[in-house]
């Protein structure tokens, strides 16, 4: 079976099917309309505007059950105009699942050219193995309790709360309940190579509700790979309004209590563009500019455990994009000792001329990396990789010794100009058994600058003298290269090194040490 999209065609290979009949078996979607309670039939099912209520650009649709099983396909279709498509899910429960969460194990496919799609379901909503999206607008998921539409418009998924609907685009997603439902994304495979990236280039994929989790299920690991897109992750744990912000963030500065974003089972989010080939390796060109898209985050607390954050540019556009993180309490990141499996913040540039993302992390509690994961923002070609930025109340790196890195790192190969990186902590800096800080220089390009403000600055464990324990600026220079290294500045009251620990700046060829 093939399902349409302008002039594409997606058809569901025998890796969804299988994926499928292990996630759902021989389940079938279950759609429910409320107030009719007519239940779509078939495979793949067409929910035509004229089912819902259209105000000026807006279609909104309404459903007592919405769940997408077995690998069928939910598709959403009217006329050309429309500009978001604004569902909800009034709370029925499923005769299939027994449940009032929506389940999305299949595609779900908006046909209208350019059109945003908005769902909430205040029960939850879960993601499997075989959901993805085939949306060319943004796409908003949340278990909200409403939709806000201006100024004045709303949409409540209570039925029995009065619904003003309006022309306005949606502006906010209101939480009446103090204990959120989560969206849990239960192994999907969202984007290339598998499906269509979940939304195009320069658009948004929000998940705004309970705790987030983003968790391995029976195929491995789950992937939200969109390139030169957003991806915005909020949390919340109380009542309040997370308001639609511009460039995708969602802002959560109201409410009383953040919730957890939880990224396990070797899960991760890519937003970088390095265009597509064919078969035989030729490029066929980017999603967008070959530019980096934006991950945002915004939550009480984080954990990668383990898990990954990617970002790079592979063009000659500038990036405007970042890892773009604000906690309230802790966010870690966590080896998975069993598998080894790491977890990573890597932001870079790749190749072209473009400026690379940078990493912003505003961490309210403690900043903690462990077992060999690491946050680094590198540059591997002419364009300058982004600034690494980080605020903690404490930072906290327990390496495995100097043969494995684990830390926080601004690297430059071949730019002229390194990252730099800034770290600024009201608590401590502690660095433990090869736990490491550093701007590092490998080409003939020149080294960017470390600069930390902690009111302590702790640092011990290290093993080998040569491994460049501590807080490091170097550049590893060989015979072809002589760039410099950077500049170092560290503001403490109180520093202390032992078990070989160091502060260093170093050259292992022809470019001069940093200051």
């Amino acid at each position: 079976m093939a399902f349409a999209k302008g002039t594409r065609k997606y058809h569901r290979s025998g890796w969804l099917l299988a994926a499928a009949l292990a996630s759902t078996g021989s389940l079938h979607a279950e759609i429910v309309f409320h107030g009719s309670g007519t239940t779509l039939p078939g495979a793949e099912m067409v929910i035509e505007a004229s089912r819902g209520e259209t105000r000026g650009s807006n279609l909104f649709h309404s459903f007592s059950v919405f769940n997408v099983l077995g690998g069928d396909a939910a598709v959403f279709v009217g006329p050309n105009g429309i500009r978001n498509v604004i569902s909800r899910v009034t709370g029925g429960t499923s005769e299939i699942t027994g449940l009032k969460a929506s389940i999305i194990d299949g595609p779900l496919v908006v046909t209208i050219p350019g059109a945003n799609f908005y769902f909430i379901n205040p029960n939850g909503i879960i993601l499997g193995a075989n959901g993805f999206f085939d949306v060319s607008g943004s796409v908003y998921l949340s278990t909200a309790d409403s939709v806000k539409l201006g100024e004045s418009g709303v949409l409540f998924a209570d039925p029995s709360k009065n619904s003003v609907l309006s022309t306005a685009d949606p502006v906010a997603f209101g939480f009446l309940s103090p204990t959120p439902a989560p969206i849990t994304l239960d192994g999907p495979w969202l984007g290339a190579p598998y499906t269509p990236a979940p939304v195009p280039a320069g658009k948004t994929f929000a998940l705004v509700g309970g705790d987030i989790l983003i968790q391995a299920g029976i195929f491995g690991g789950a992937a939200i790979v969109a390139p030169g897109a957003t991806v915005s992750l909020a949390s919340v744990a109380s009542a309040g309004d997370a308001r639609i912000g511009a460039g995708g963030a969602i802002d959560v500065s109201g409410f009383a209590t953040l919730g957890l974003v939880h990224i396990s089972g070797g899960s991760f989010i890519d937003v970088g563009d390095p265009g597509a080939f064919d078969d035989v390796g030729n490029f066929l060109g980017f999603a967008g500019d070959g530019s980096s898209g934006s991950i945002i985050v915004r939550a009480g607390a984080m954990t990668l455990s383990p898990g990954g954050l990617l970002a790079q540019t592979f063009g000659d556009a500038d990036s405007a994009g970042a890892i773009d993180i604000t906690v309230r309490g802790d966010l870690r990141a966590e080896t998975d000792a069993e598998s080894g499996i790491i977890s990573v913040l890597l932001a870079g540039s790749y190749g072209g001329l473009g400026q690379g993302p940078g990493i912003r992390l505003d961490v309210g509690g403690t900043l903690a990396i462990s077992d060999g994961s690491f946050v680094v923002s590198e540059s591997y070609g002419p364009g300058a990789a982004g600034a690494i930025q980080i605020r903690a109340d404490r930072i906290e790196i327990n390496g495995q010794g100097p043969a494995t890195f684990t830390g926080i790192s601004a690297d430059n190969y071949d730019a002229a100009t390194g990252p730099s990186l800034t770290i600024t902590t009201d608590g401590s800096l502690t660095l433990r058994n090869g736990g490491l800080v550093g701007t590092r220089n490998f080409g003939p390009g020149n080294g960017g600058d470390l600069v930390i403000h902690a009111d302590s600055l702790l640092a011990s464990g290290a093993i080998d003298p040569d491994s460049g324990l501590g807080l490091v600026t170097l550049s590893l220079s060989t015979e072809t290269t002589g760039g410099a290294a950077g500049n170092m500045v560290i503001r403490t009251r109180t520093l202390e090194l032992g078990d070989g620990a160091r502060i260093s700046s170093s050259t292992g060829g022809f470019g001069n040490a940093g200051n």
